[in-house]
């Protein structure tokens, strides 16, 4: 395994097992590190997208620009209650269009667009609802669990670091022989994820609004 690898890896599996069992608890703090994530996967397949043969990871200019999304995505999900529920709506999103569209072949700028446009509809959903704590819920056991599935498949050689450029989705079915299986790991895992958040809170059904926001970067 490559050392890119290894990083991905257990990066994935570390913020993944905290966004699925605990989430809601570490909310605020993890929106900042999940935004980065997401950062960097967008700011790098974009640069794929415009540049397909000069691969991903490996690519300097991508790690570059991933790196600076990412950076930006960070602290604007930790300054500003807003953008934080635009990233924890759009993530969902980008990376299912995305994934979607990689399963079906459909790469390049093509598949980047519709990534951003299905963003555009869950992050529209997510600011429309005021982000209820059981949407919140939701988005950190999915986003969680598909971490964790990917991370373990990487560290079993079993997904590859350049299926990542399609999403997660595509990385997860593309991988040899047990693709649909570990999609259906992940779905378990963000069920679990979910019933152990629910427990966390009991029955408070509130939103993550502005209050519960307030931090001392603003």
């Amino acid at each position: 395994m490559s050392i890119e690898g290894i990083i991905v890896g257990l990066i994935a599996l570390l913020v993944g097992l905290a966004l699925c069992f605990a989430g809601i608890k570490y909310f605020l703090l993890l929106l900042p590190v999940w935004g980065a994530v997401v950062g960097f996967i967008v700011g790098s397949n974009l640069w794929y997208a415009i540049s397909p043969n000069d691969g991903f990871i490996a690519t300097t200019i991508a790690i570059v620009i991933g790196i600076v999304v990412a950076v930006a995505f960070a602290a604007l999900s930790y300054l500003y209650y807003y953008v934080a529920v635009i990233i924890a709506g759009g993530a969902l999103g980008y990376l299912l269009g995305i994934g979607v569209m990689g399963i079906f072949g459909l790469t390049g700028i093509v598949a980047w667009i519709v990534g951003l446009i299905v963003a555009v509809l869950f992050a529209g959903f997510f600011l429309r609802t005021a982000m209820p704590i059981w949407l919140a819920i939701w988005a950190t056991a999915i986003g969680g669990a598909s971490a964790i599935v990917t991370g373990l498949g990487i560290f079993l050689g079993q997904v590859k670091l350049e299926d990542l450029n399609y999403g997660i989705l595509n990385a997860l079915w593309q991988a040899e022989g047990v693709g649909p299986l570990w999609i259906v790991v992940g779905v378990v895992l963000a069920v679990v994820g979910f019933f152990a958040q629910t427990k966390m809170v009991g029955e408070a059904i509130q939103a993550i609004g502005k209050e519960q926001y307030a931090n001392p970067g603003m």
